[in-house]
Formats: structure tokens, sequence, C-alpha cells
């Protein structure tokens, strides 16, 4: 069933598993309870498409290392962010990388501090199997793309070639749909969580929310989930027990909001090729197993343990010798920095901070200048002829590990939102250190490709300016572990502190691998679900 809090009704509802957040996790988790025999309520802050007075709900403030806006990495309604999701597949409906994590993610690797699972990857294959069939792709089978680097690739000991699946997102919105007509699932829009109420006993037995026209609604139940996103996760639990000064829920070891983890993406350089011409396929896309998937290298867990680099993965895409000498040329300092994701913004549609932009830029004249004459010098190039050999080359994408940092984290910023509350505050942060690990794992790489005869490694020109950019992939904020002295949720996603309330998704992770999380998220959601709901027994699934 279906309602609006923001047409005022109702005003209480009563169910077996409270799920806060209507995005892939939301969905996956309630409509495995459903299934299950549980009565859901399940309710978004938002409507069935993100509006602009909702929207503004998810914005916040950011700091570190320059980082998106939080109202644009963030969808308040019906579907989350899957309303983000923009991979042209044709037909229609666009898509989203999905892949599982590699098995060596959830291992204690001995040189990556705070790494290791609280279990192995095998906890999650059936779990796995369900989510990859929500969107109809392969379960956990081996790409078969005839590729030329991948022949030469597959044959070393210390690389293999790996998909990303391409998932369309109809059947994600499918699934929410269904739910609404569910007799067992209370769906309630424009509903914000305005207290997570706990008992006398220390168990919470009401979760209050408010819509923007003023409905308010208590809802009881016996357990309750908080699965909206890797930064509304942690800043509803810093909400927690605010009319009291009391502390909040799962922060009696100040963890809830640290360890915030993103993926590193970038360029890590260049190949001349040997003696094939690159493939004209620009958007990377195979046919394989019947389904469409990206073609992407890794090292094997054996490689990275003897290079001591966190989990990287790679893909070649052609471009020109211009773009090349073009790309090399510039500089991303902070300033330019800045204005490089300023304008991204711009060419998306997006607002974007002006002033801020501005100000960085002033703070870092020298790094702006340098950018500036570098590209001005690659442009005189071009224009007089110097610069205008022609030919193909491929460029190297990377996506690269980012370690759990008790800095880089999600408080609770002295701005205020619509109905009152603190904003989100995300200060992603990273030492250099770690950026020099990916650095060495680049060049390694590179190496690789050369030995192997695929061709000639082309590094970047002063590595350390290249733009890191995040994919929106936000993690850890409510890591899992046996300890509560080192997460914030057990293995099972329970708040160590709180006997009936619970985290899903991706502010478990205590490492992010390179795979996009939505798979594991959602993976994890239907493992909390079978715990929560109890295995059924005549279940065909």
């Amino acid at each position: 069933m279906l309602h609006d809090l923001r047409k005022g009704r109702p005003t209480s509802l009563k169910g077996d598993v409270c799920v806060v957040g209507a995005g892939p996790c939301g969905i996956a988790l309630a409509s495995r309870l459903a299934d299950l025999g549980a009565h859901v309520v399940l309710l978004d802050a938002g409507p069935r498409e993100p509006d602009d007075e909702s929207q503004r709900l998810a914005e916040g403030e950011v700091s570190g290392y320059s980082y998106s806006r939080l109202d644009h990495a963030r969808a308040r309604a019906l579907g989350g962010t899957a309303h983000f999701w923009n991979i042209d597949l044709g037909g229609g409906s666009p898509g989203l990388r999905l892949r599982r994590m590699d098995e060596s993610d959830f291992r204690v690797r001995p040189w990556l501090p705070n790494s290791g699972w609280p279990f192995d990857i095998s906890e999650l294959d059936q779990h796995y199997e369900r989510a990859e069939r929500i969107f109809g792709i392969p379960s956990n089978e081996p790409p078969n793309a005839e590729d030329p680097v991948a022949d030469r690739l597959d044959t070393s000991s210390s690389l293999k070639s790996t998909a990303f699946w391409m998932g369309r997102v109809a059947p994600l919105f499918d699934h929410a749909e269904k739910l609404i007509e569910h007799d067992s699932v209370d769906v309630v829009l424009g509903a914000t969580v305005a207290g997570i109420r706990q008992s006398t006993s220390g168990e919470v037995d009401r979760i209050e929310a408010i819509s923007l026209t003023g409905g308010h609604l208590v809802v009881e139940a016996s357990s309750f989930v908080l699965a909206t996103g890797g930064i509304e996760n942690a800043r509803l639990l810093l909400l927690t027990n605010p009319e009291d000064q009391g502390q909040a829920i799962g922060n009696g070891y100040d963890l809830v909001g640290r360890n915030f983890m993103e993926h590193f993406h970038t360029r890590a350089g260049f190949l001349d090729p040997s003696d094939f011409a690159p493939s004209k396929n620009t958007d990377g896309l195979h046919q394989m197993s019947g389904s469409l998937a990206e073609l992407w290298f890794r090292y094997t867990s054996d490689r990275m343990a003897e290079l001591e680099v966190p989990n990287i993965a790679f893909a070649l895409r052609p471009t020109s010798l211009s773009e090349m000498r073009r790309a090399q040329a510039s500089r991303s300092s902070d300033g330019t920095r800045a204005y490089l994701i300023h304008r991204r913004r711009r060419r998306k549609g997006l607002t974007s901070d002006s002033g801020e932009v501005i100000r960085r830029m002033a703070r870092d004249i020298p790094g702006v200048t340098k950018s500036l004459l570098a590209t001005t010098r690659w442009f005189v190039g071009e224009r007089v002829g110097r610069d205008r050999e022609l030919g193909t080359v491929l460029r190297i994408d990377a996506v690269a590990e980012q370690l759990p940092h008790l800095e880089s984290r999600v408080t609770l910023s002295s701005q205020r939102d619509a109905i009152g509350q603190p904003q989100a505050k995300l200060n992603w942060e990273f030492p250099q250190s770690e950026m020099k690990r990916i650095w060495e794992g680049f060049a390694a790489f590179g190496e690789e490709l050369e030995t192997r005869g695929v061709g000639r490694f082309l590094p970047n020109r002063n590595q350390k300016h290249i733009l890191m950019s995040g994919g929106y992939h936000h993690m850890g904020t409510t890591r899992m572990s046996t300890d509560p002295e080192t997460g914030v949720c057990d293995p099972n996603g329970r708040v160590h502190a709180c006997s009936n309330l619970y985290a899903a998704g991706s502010s478990l992770f205590p490492t992010s691998g390179v795979s996009n999380p939505t798979l594991t998220a959602m993976a994890l959601s239907l493992r909390l679900a079978d715990h929560l709901g109890g295995q059924a027994t005549t279940d065909p699934n």
C-alpha cells in the first residue's frame, strides 16, 4: 500500500520491520522480508520522482579533498540513487556497473591497515545470486570477450581480466512498484525521519517521521533498519538522543561516521600499442554470456601482496594522440582541480558554488599559473603544427581502493535542513602515503604491459597533480566488526549498542575493494532480510 505523508496521513503504523530508505538496498530488503512473510513499513523522504524541494534535504557541507555536492551524489525519491544511474545501454533504460567484490577483499591483508571483513565472501554467494537475478546479469561468470590486450595479459601470473556487468535500472523500479502493491508492505513517501526513539530498556521502540508539509508519523516495529546510504546512515545515528544531549546510539567509541571511503577514479597513463590497432568500440562494452559488460584488468592477490598495494582495476579505452598530449600537459593542483570539477558540473547542467571555486583558485595561484602555461604550450604546439602527428593510443582508466581512515568522516553540520535538523558534513581525507602505493601500482601495471609485449606504457606527467574523483560510492561509516571498539555494527549489521537497530548497505563495508558497491550492498541487505525474517522452508529461490 502506498502512503504520502505530505498529504497528512497516516499518523501511525505498525510492522514487524521498519526500513528507512527506499533505495536499492531498502527495496531489496523489503522485498525479501515480504516474501518471507514479514509485515514491512518502508519509509522514504522523497516522492516517486526527485523534485527540487525534496532534493534540498540531501544538501550538506564538504571539506577536505575536492568532492561533489552532497545533493548531487544522493537522491531523495523512491529508488534512491538509481535515479542517477546513467550508462546508456540503449532501449530507453539506463544502466549501472555491477560486479561482485573479490575474494581477497574479505581477507586480512597484512600490508593494508584495518583490512579484513568479519566473514569470507562465500557467506554472500547465495545473496549475490539473488541480487544478480534482479538485474538479469550472469552469476559470477568469467569474461569471455575477444580482446588483444586480454589475450596477452590473461597468460600472466600477475594480471587477470575481469568483467563489470551492465545492469538495467528498470527491474529495480519494477520491484519498487510490486512493493506498493504488496499486501504486507506499507510504503510511505515524503517521510523524513525526525527521531529514533529508545525505550527505557535501550531498544528502539519507534521512529518518528515528518513531511515538508507538516505531516507526522509514528512507526512501531520489532526491528528497525537504516538503509539510507553511507552518508545518511551515519547522520541519522548521530542525530539520535539529541533532546537530552545523550550519546548517539552506537557511538560509544566515537566511530559513527568515521572511516568514510570512496573509490579513487583517475587516469593511470596511456598505452602506445605494439602491433595491433585499438578497437573503435569507444564505450568499451562487449557482449559476454548474453549480457553487456566492460572488460577490466586487476592484479591477482599474490601480486597485490608482492607489491603491497590496495586493489586496483584498469580499463584500456581508445583515445587520440592529440588528446593524450593535452591530458599530459595539464596539471591539477588544488585550484585547477576545483575548477575542473566546477566545469564538469556545469556541463551536466548542475549548479555549482562559483564563489568557492574562485576562492580555491586564488589560494593556489602558482598551481593555476603552471597549469595555464602548460596548456597554452600544448595549444600553441597544436596550432603551429609541431604536434599534429596523428595516431591512436589507449587511455588507461583506473579505479583504486581507498583504505579506511578515522579522519575521513561524516559529522553533523551547523547548517540545518528544511525540517530543522543538522545537515551532514563530509570530510574526505586520505594520506599521501596511500596515493604513493597507488602510483606504484600504476607503474607496475605499465611494466607488465611492456613485458607482455602489449605496447609502450606512457605514464602521467606530474602524477601527484592528477585529478582524483569519487564515484558517488559512500562506504564504511557504520563499518562491521565483531568488536565494538573497531566497528559500529556486528557482522549481521546490528548496531552493537542496540539489540533491534540495524544498518544496511555500503556503510557496513570494512574495506572498499574496487567493485561498484551496489551489488555487494544489496547482497548484504538480502542476507540481513534472511536474518530478520527467518529462512522460509518452502522458499523456491
